[in-house]
């Protein structure tokens, strides 16, 4: 099976401290985790993700594999195709 994922973004949002809330004003702020990700990965080949700590691979793979718990203000966008 070819898996293939385009332009595929990831945003969540996360609560301030008291500190960033008397600074910014905001008790949330979005963070944007994927920002535009696309490749593909083929049948009978190995596929590797590497990337600095904090680079977004885990977040990748539990997009792909649909293991996000889509929070309050949390979305993904973009396309995941199987066998096109």
């Amino acid at each position: 099976m070819k898996l293939t994922w385009r332009n595929l973004n990831y945003t969540v949002k996360i609560k301030q401290t008291r500190e960033q809330i008397k600074a910014t004003g905001q008790k949330e702020v979005s963070l944007q985790v994927l920002k535009g990700c696309t490749g593909y990965a083929l049948p009978g080949q190995a596929l590797f993700i590497m990337g600095a700590s904090g680079a977004g691979k885990t977040s990748l793979l539990n997009a792909l594999s649909d293991r996000v718990a889509l929070a309050r203000g949390s979305k993904i966008e973009g396309e995941i195709l199987i066998n096109d």
